[in-house]
C-alpha cells in the first residue's frame, strides 16, 4: 500500500471522477490555526507542498472563475472526509475507526493528523451536485455520531492534506498518510443508503424526519416543488454562522450554541481569557444572540454583529414567512398549507386538516388556537405597513378561512396512526413516521420489530415457532367453554383480527352468543379488545354501549366513537333482542368509508370504518344482511349457574400490560406469508383480505377455519328457508303464471291460508315493526327487496311477458 503520496497526487485522486472544469481552494500557513486571524487563512488555487506548514484543502469544488470558497460558488462534492476518527479503543472523543468501517466501509484514504487521531476520506465515483442531498448526508453522519455535531458544512469546509504539520499543539505533529485504498470508490446513493439503513436499525428515522431542515431540502421531497406565491422560505443556512465558519472563528459548538473568537478581538484591552458566545435563532430570539466577556464589547448586540457582516434581519430569521395580502385568500391558504407540510405532522384526513402528536399518537382536528400555535413554530406573517413589510399576528379570520377551505394541495393524506407496522400482501412493513404507500403514521421504534425479519429459507423453523406461539394464545382461552372447536377457532380469529385491524380495509364483526348470563361473553369481549394495538405503557379501558334502536341512533354512536372519542372498536353489550340490519351498520362493515355531516357545520366528512365491531347477548340471532357480516362465537358453560364460577382475569391483565401476544400473532402471520405456502379456504364475499391474513394462517397451523361458524350460519339461515317456503307455496299456486301483489294480498287475508303466517313474519321483518294489517304496498316492498333472490330452488322475477301498467311477477324453478 503506497503511503508516500504528495499533496498533488492526493488532490489529483480527489478530482479523478470529475468530468468538468472546476476550482478547488487551498490554504497553507505557519502557526496555531486556533490563534490564526481570519485574514491569514488565505485561500488559493495552488496546491501547497510545504511540509513544515499547516496545509488544507476544500472537500468541494467551485465554479470556474470563483475567487472565494462560498456556498454561492459551490459546484460539486467529489468526496467527503470525517474528522476526529479515533484510531484506538481507549479514545472517547470522535468516531472510532472500526465503527466507521462497519457503517460506511473501508475509507479510500486515512490521514493521521495528531496522535491516534485521523481523517477518513471517501471518494465518490460521480460527484454529488445536489445541495439538499449533501445536507441530508451531513445530518445522517451527525445523528449517527460519526462526525462532530458542530462540524461545518461539506460545501465550504477545509480538511488537512497528507503532507504538512499540525501546529495546533506546542509540539508540532507531522501529518502522515496511514492508508490508501483507491478501489472501490463509492456512489453517493450507496453511502446514503448505508447511513439510512443504520439510522433505521437504531430507530432514529422518526427523529431524523423531525429534525430542523433547510426549506430547500423539505421542498425537494414534495410532490409539487412550486412554492405558493405568498410563501417565502427561510434561508437555506444561517447566514451569520456561515460567515463565522468562513472566517474560522468558531472554536466549539454544542446544541446550537457556539463558542467563538470575538470578531473585534484586536480591539480588546489586552485582557486574557476573553471568550464570546453566539447562539442561533430560536422562537424566543428570532435573530439569535451574541455576548462577549470583554469589558469593551460586552454591550455589543447581535444586531451589531450582523451589521459587521452586512447581514439583514430577513436573512437571519429562523422561520419562513407568509405575506398577507388583501383579496388573496386562495394564495394565503396555499401558503399556510405549505407551511403545515413543513411541520411534518400535519395531514389531510377525512376531508379535514389534522395534527398528529408524535409521542401519544393522538390525532387532533385543528381549531383556530391550535392552528395558530402550530404555525407560529414554522412561519412569521408579514403585512405591508408604512412603506415596508412588518411582522404581524395572524388574524383569526385568515385561520378560519383556511379551516373551512376544502383544497389542500400540499398536505399529504393520512389514513391512520398505527402503533404497529402495517401489514401488506408480502408481509409487515416496518416504517416509523409517515409512510406514503400506506398513508399511515407509525408511532413505534423500528428496532422493536426486528423479529419480523424472517428468512423464507427457514420456513420449517418459523412454522415450529408459530405453532408454539399459537399454543400460548390458546392458553389465554382455556377458562372459556366453547360450543365447538369451530367457535374456539373463531375466537382465535377475533384475536388476530383485533391485532391487525388497522391494516385491514374490511373485516367482519363478531357476535358472541350464549344460552345464559355469566357465560364468559363479556370476558372474551374484553380480551379481544385488549388485542387492539396501543402505544407502549398505555392501557385500554373497555367501554360498552347499548345496541341502537334505529339507523339514526347507530349513526350517532358510530361517529361519536370514531370522531369524538377516537375509538378503534364498537362494543354492543347485552343485547336483549335480535340484532336488526340497519343500513349504516351494514355499510360500516362492508365499506371502507361512510359519510357524515360534521356537527354544527355545513360540511360532509368521509370517515374510515377501520373499527373492530363486537356484540353479545343471550340466545340472540342476527337478521338478514347481518348474517354474512358477523362471525358467531358460541359459548356454552357446563354448569347450571354460570355466576357461581370464577373466570381467571390474569390473561386480560397480561395482554393489557404489554404487546407480547400481539407480536406473537404478527410473527405467525409473517411466517405464513414468507413460507411461500398458500392454504385454500372457502371464498367469503367482501372479506378476501381478512381471509388471507387471518383464516389462512390459522388453517396453515392445523386449526379449523375461523369462518366455519359464519358459513354454517349462511347454510342454515332460517330467513332464507322461510323465503324458500314462501316461493314454493307461490309456485304451487301460480306455477309459471304471472301475478300481481293484489292477488297475493287476497290469499294472505284468507284465514284458511297456510302461507299467511309466513307472509306476516316476512313483512314484519321487512318494515322492522309489528304489522297486523297487510296491504298491497307492504307486499310490494317485500317483492321488490326479494326480487331475483334464489331460495329453495325457486327465484322471484319480474314478468315481462304481459304488458301492464301494474308490475307483475312470476316464480321460476331453478333446475
Amino acid at each position: 500500500m503506497k503511503t508516500n503520496v504528495t499533496n498533488l497526487d492526493f488532490v489529483c485522486q480527489l478530482d479523478s471522477a470529475m468530468e468538468f472544469k472546476a476550482v478547488r481552494f487551498f490554504s497553507s500557513f505557519k502557526g496555531n490555526p486556533k490563534e490564526m486571524p481570519a485574514k491569514d487563512w488565505v485561500r488559493t488555487t495552488d496546491v501547497p507542498d510545504c511540509p513544515d506548514q499547516n496545509n488544507y484543502v476544500t472537500m468541494a469544488v467551485f465554479k470556474p472563475g470563483s475567487t472565494r470558497a462560498t456556498k454561492e460558488n459551490f459546484l460539486a462534492l467529489p468526496c467527503f472526509a470525517i474528522d476526529d476518527v479515533g484510531l484506538t479503543s481507549q479514545q472517547t472523543n470522535g468516531c472510532k475507526l472500526k465503527k466507521l468501517y462497519k457503517v460506511l466501509g473501508k475509507p479510500n484514504y486515512v490521514i493521521e493528523t495528531s496522535q491516534n487521531n485521523a481523517q477518513c476520506w471517501y471518494l465518490f465515483d460521480s460527484p454529488m451536485e445536489d445541495k439538499d442531498k449533501i445536507a441530508h448526508l451531513e445530518a445522517l453522519l451527525k445523528k449517527l455520531g460519526l462526525t462532530d455535531p458542530g462540524a461545518g458544512g461539506f460545501t465550504t469546509r477545509l480538511m488537512r492534506l497528507p503532507v504538512g504539520l499540525n501546529l495546533k499543539y506546542d509540539r508540532p505533529y507531522k501529518v502522515r498518510l496511514l492508508g490508501q485504498n483507491l478501489s472501490p470508490k463509492y456512489s453517493a446513493g450507496e453511502i446514503l443508503e448505508r447511513l439510512e439503513k443504520e439510522a433505521k436499525k437504531r430507530g432514529l428515522v422518526q427523529q431524523l424526519d423531525n429534525r430542523p431542515r433547510s426549506n430547500n431540502s423539505a421542498i425537494s421531497n414534495m410532490a409539487s416543488t412550486k412554492l405558493p406565491a405568498l410563501f417565502i422560505p427561510k434561508t437555506e443556512r444561517n447566514a451569520l454562522l456561515e460567515k463565522l465558519e468562513q472566517d474560522h472563528l468558531i472554536e466549539k459548538s454544542e446544541n446550537q450554541v457556539h463558542h467563538i473568537k470575538c470578531p473585534w478581538e484586536r480591539e480588546h484591552n489586552n485582557e486574557s481569557g476573553i471568550s464570546a458566545i453566539y447562539f442561533e435563532p430560536s422562537s424566543q430570539y428570532p435573530y439569535g444572540g451574541f455576548n462577549c466577556t470583554c469589558s469593551l464589547h460586552k454591550k455589543k448586540t447581535i444586531m451589531e454583529l450582523m451589521d459587521s457582516y452586512n447581514i439583514s434581519p430577513s436573512q437571519m430569521r429562523n422561520k419562513a414567512t407568509i405575506r398577507l395580502a388583501e383579496g388573496e385568500t386562495a394564495e394565503i391558504n396555499k401558503a399556510i398549507d405549505f407551511a403545515l407540510r413543513l411541520s411534518k405532522r400535519s395531514f389531510r384526513m377525512n376531508s379535514a386538516v389534522v395534527l398528529v402528536d408524535c409521542k401519544t399518537g393522538e390525532i387532533v382536528n385543528y381549531d383556530i388556537p391550535t392552528l395558530n400555535q402550530e404555525l407560529s413554530k414554522v412561519v412569521y406573517f408579514e403585512k405591508y405597513r408604512k412603506d415596508k413589510y412588518q411582522i404581524v399576528s395572524v388574524p383569526d379570520k385568515v385561520l378560519s378561512d383556511y379551516l373551512y377551505c376544502r383544497q389542500h394541495p400540499y398536505l399529504q393524506e393520512l389514513e391512520d396512526v398505527s402503533p404497529v407496522p402495517v401489514l401488506l400482501p408480502d408481509g409487515f412493513k416496518v416504517c416509523p413516521g409517515y409512510d406514503k404507500e400506506t398513508k399511515t403514521f407509525g408511532i413505534y421504534s423500528g428496532e422493536e420489530y426486528d423479529f419480523l425479519k424472517i428468512e423464507p429459507s427457514e420456513a420449517s423453523k418459523n412454522k415450529s415457532t408459530a405453532i408454539r406461539y399459537l399454543q400460548e394464545l390458546k392458553d389465554l382461552l382455556k377458562t372459556l367453554e366453547f360450543e365447538t372447536e369451530n367457535d374456539k377457532a373463531a375466537a382465535l380469529g377475533a384475536l388476530f383480527t383485533a391485532t391487525i385491524r388497522g391494516s385491514l380495509s374490511l373485516s367482519p364483526a363478531f357476535h358472541l352468543v350464549a344460552p345464559t348470563y355469566a357465560s364468559g361473553k363479556g370476558y372474551l369481549s374484553s380480551l379481544i379488545i385488549q388485542f387492539l394495538p396501543r402505544l407502549k405503557g398505555k392501557k385500554r379501558d373497555v367501554v360498552s354501549i347499548t345496541f341502537p334502536a334505529t339507523n339514526d341512533e347507530f349513526d350517532k354512536k358510530f361517529f361519536s366513537a370514531r370522531l369524538g372519542a377516537g375509538k378503534r372498536y364498537l362494543y354492543f353489550d347485552n343485547l336483549t333482542q335480535d340484532a336488526k340490519p340497519f343500513s349504516s351498520m351494514c355499510s360500516a362493515i362492508t365499506s371502507t368509508h361512510i359519510q357524515s355531516r360534521v356537527l354544527c357545520k355545513n360540511l360532509l366528512m368521509d370517515v374510515s370504518t377501520k373499527v373492530l365491531m363486537l356484540l353479545n347477548g343471550n340466545n340472540i340471532e342476527l337478521k338478514r344482511d347481518l348474517v354474512r357480516r358477523f362471525v358467531p362465537i358460541s359459548l356454552v358453560p357446563s354448569v347450571e349457574e354460570g355466576a357461581l364460577r370464577q373466570l381467571d382475569s390474569e390473561p386480560i391483565e397480561r395482554v393489557s400490560k404489554s404487546m407480547e401476544y400481539q407480536k406473537k400473532i404478527m410473527f405467525i402471520i409473517q411466517a405464513y406469508l414468507k413460507s411461500g405456502f398458500r392454504t385454500q379456504v372457502q371464498a367469503l364475499a367482501s372479506f378476501s383480505e381478512w381471509s388471507h391474513y387471518v383464516r389462512e394462517p390459522l388453517v396453515w397451523l392445523g386449526e379449523p377455519d375461523p369462518a366455519n361458524t359464519i358459513l354454517n350460519n349462511l347454510t342454515k339461515n332460517p330467513e332464507k328457508k322461510d323465503l324458500g317456503r314462501i316461493l314454493s307455496a307461490l309456485y304451487d299456486i301460480y306455477k309459471n303464471r304471472s301475478f300481481k301483489t293484489s292477488e297475493v294480498a287476497q290469499i294472505l287475508q284468507d284465514e284458511n291460508s297456510d302461507t299467511a303466517p309466513l307472509w306476516k313474519e316476512a313483512l314484519k321483518e321487512q318494515a322492522l315493526q309489528d304489522i297486523n294489517i297487510i296491504d298491497n304496498q307492504q307486499i310490494g316492498y317485500w317483492f321488490k327487496n326479494n326480487k331475483n333472490k334464489i331460495a329453495g330452488k325457486f327465484q322471484l322475477k319480474d314478468d315481462d311477458r304481459v304488458k301492464s301498467s301494474v308490475r307483475r311477477y312470476k316464480i321460476e324453478k331453478i333446475r
